[in-house]
Order: C-alpha cells, then structure tokens, then sequence
C-alpha cells in the first residue's frame, strides 16, 4: 500500500496556533483562516513560541497589504529551517502566489442587490464576504453574522468567527470553540471543537485537543474522538492514524489492515489475515473470509481459499467454487484458470469451455489469445482452436489487429491469421 499523499489531514500544535493566531483580530471567518494556513503544509516540526513573531503581522488583517504579510507568515512557517532561515525577498516574492488565491472582497459582493435602484438600506457592517446559499458573513461591531440578499440580517452578530455555508451547514466560533448552525442560526453542533472539516458521504472530521473522530449531520459522535490523524470518507471507508499505524476504518469504526483501490464499485478489504469486499456506501457485500481476493473485473472477482482459487460475483456469491490451481481475470467473457498443470478456460457460469491442456496461457484480446504448447507459444479462438500454430518464443496480446510476437531473438508483428506484417527483425 503506498504512502499517503500530504491531502491528509494534522492537527498539530502549530497549525493549532497558527489558527488562534489568526482570529486575534477577531475579523477573520475561521473557513477563511483555515484555508489560509492549511494544515497538511505546516512543518510539525517548528518550535511553538515562533509563532508569537508572527502574531503582530496577522492583527490587521484585512487588507491587501496584510494579505500579503499574512502569505509572507504562511510562507515562514512552511519553509522555516532554523539552520537555514530563508531570506525576506523569497518570502515576499512567495507570498504573491498565496495572495492571488486570497483577493479581500469588497463591500457590496457582485452579487449583493444594487442599492440605489432598489431603494434597499445597505447595514453598516465592518466586513463581509461573498454569498454563499442566499446569505454572506459579515462582521458588525466585532461580530459575525449573517445577511440575506435584501442586506437584511437573518442570524444576528453574535459570533467571534464564520464560514459560508454549504449544504445548509455554516462553521461558527463562540468562546474559542467550533460549532455548525443551520439558517435559522441554530447549533446543529454545539460549539466545543478545536476544528471541524467539511463534510464527506455524510461525515465529518471533528478535532478536540489533540484527538480527532467522526460526527454526523446532527452532530452525533459516530466515531468516537480517538485518531492521531485522519482523511475524509471516501467509498465508503476512511484512511485514520492512531499511534504509529495507519489503517482504514468503515463508517462503524470497524478497522481493516489494508484496502484497495474502488473497481467497478468494490473495494477488497483485509480484516485480522482475511480478505472481503465493501461497497462504496461501506456496506460489507463478503465477510473477510479468503485468504486472497482480487478486483473486479467483467462483474466477477478471483478469490482464493485453502490455496485453490475460484470466482465470487457482487452479491458475495460464489460463482465458482475454490478449485483451481490458479486463475486469471475475466476478460472478453472467458477467463484462463489452471488445473492439474495444465491451462484451460471457463465462462462466466462456471462452465469449462476450453479444457485443460495448454503448458501456460495468458487473456483473450480481440477474440484471441496466446497458449504455450510443445515449448513454443500460438493463438486460439474462444472455441479452442488453433489461428496460428504454436512456433514463436513468445507472444503478446493483440490490438489493433497486431500481435507482437518474438522468434529466433527478433521481435515482429503478425496479423489474426498468423502473416508477418512487420518481419522480425
């Protein structure tokens, strides 16, 4: 299983200082500051205190130029190397890139009714951002808010930081604490949390202290605070850290060793030295149970079970029972399995259409599909029969209408009847 990719979610220390630094203004939406200092690029390993340099940069946050001071602070923490300290001139020349993703918004949004032909009161505000859903953040006397197109206020200031809302949702902070609101202003989930992510199939990644797990939409615990680190849902199962191990998790917290990658909608998953399927909503569609199991491929799956492999469909039905030596993929309605040492190949119903007799075989392409016989490879049909006599070195699939084919050391192409297009050579 490769390493994950740095879309993985910290928590740190830091990021969580960067984040408290970041509201000492007061005028800064959290979904703002987040985005800002995104976590999964800050150096864990920069001392705490440094942050404390940069705080006086982020208290006038709000203008072009501190967007810039801000950017040239992301930029000090990502890159700082105390043996190294990088110079003032990369960081302002860094910190353009930062501040062009990170415009000020000016008052009134594009999208904020022009007040002169529609005779609507523009409320004196300090700050706001754009709409998102029919309402926008604003700040008034040192609190956050919410408008609705008409400038009219719909959830009062009462907030010490806002996100826009998604889905229905909005991310809030009330007395150093994270909560979600809907649009009448109600908590959905009391403020408590040191950070709240986005939503994800339906679950979102909560952090207290230095713990993270799972609520859902109604703020319910799903799984409970315990992961050292942690990615969003994905196909119905999420990539969590606890200690120094990582592992996926379903949406009932169950921990599975090892996953892989979604094909044709299922996922093989390994539970305790045994492997399954799981679907992309996190419904268990095989209990782990074999010793190995494969992707899909044409509706089927290999699976292998007291070291003889058969074929499972995705319901978690065996199509095939456990009883061959080896077996290949499904590919083109046949699929190539071995038995008592020696290659045939079966359909989709279990049924042998080609018996057991070839030395090796590899997967039919195009109708065809090279066999080893006689210590020289050829190509069948799906009825069994020989197109082109077993005589090279070896064989490849056919695209195109060429198969590239090796005899005497050289490499040529042949045609479906077994004509040299392009001599060996």
């Amino acid at each position: 299983m490769k390493e994950k990719n740095t879309s993985v979610k910290k928590w740190s220390k830091v990021a969580l200082g960067l984040f408290i630094a970041t509201n000492l203004a007061g005028n800064v939406p959290e979904s703002q500051a987040l985005e800002t200092f995104s976590c999964d690029k800050v150096n864990d390993n920069i001392q705490f205190d440094v942050l404390a340099n940069y705080a006086n940069t982020i208290k006038n946050y709000g203008t072009q130029n501190n967007y810039i001071e801000i950017a040239q602070a992301y930029n000090a923490f990502s890159n700082y190397n105390f043996a190294n300290y990088q110079t003032q001139q990369t960081y302002q020349q860094n910190s353009y890139r930062y501040y062009n993703n990170y415009q000020v918004p000016t008052y009134p949004p594009s999208s904020y009714p022009d007040s002169s032909k529609n005779n609507i009161s523009q409320p004196q505000v300090d700050s706001t951002y754009n709409f998102s859903e029919g309402l926008a953040d604003v700040k008034k006397d040192g609190k956050w808010g919410y408008i609705d197109k008409t400038g009219k206020f719909l959830i009062e200031p009462q907030f010490d930081a806002a996100g826009s809302f998604s889905e229905g949702l909005a991310k809030v902070k009330k007395d150093g604490k994270l909560g979600l609101i809907d649009k009448t202003g109600k908590f959905v989930i009391q403020p408590q949390y040191d950070f709240i992510y986005s939503f994800s199939e339906g679950l979102a990644i909560v952090v207290k202290g230095r713990k993270g797990g799972f609520v859902d939409r109604t703020g319910n615990i799903v799984i409970k605070l315990q992961f050292d680190n942690a990615d969003d849902f994905s196909n119905g199962l999420a990539y969590v850290k606890k200690g120094r191990k990582w592992f996926h998790i379903d949406k009932t917290g169950t921990i599975y060793e090892k996953a892989s990658t979604v094909k044709e909608g299922l996922t093989v998953i390994k539970k305790n030295g045994k492997y399954g399927y799981i679907d992309k909503t996190g419904n268990i569609i095989s209990q782990p149970q074999f010793d190995k199991a494969y992707d899909f491929n044409e509706g089927l799956a290999v699976v292998k079970k007291n070291d003889k492999y058969g074929y499972i469909d995705k319901t978690g039905k065996l199509i095939v029972e456990p009883q061959f030596d080896d077996a290949f993929d499904f590919k083109e309605g046949l699929a190539g399995v071995k038995k008592n040492g020696k290659w045939g190949y079966l359909d989709k119903t279990g049924k042998i259409t080609i018996q057991p007799q070839f030395d090796d075989a590899k997967s039919f392409s195009e109708g065809f599909t090279a066999v080893y016989q006689d210590g020289k490879w050829g190509y069948i049909d799906k009825t069994g029969k020989f197109t082109v006599e077993s005589q090279f070195d070896d064989a490849y699939d056919f695209k195109d209408g060429l198969a590239q084919v090796k005899k005497d050391g050289k490499q040529g192409y042949i045609d479906k009847t077994g004509k040299f297009v392009i001599q060996p050579q």
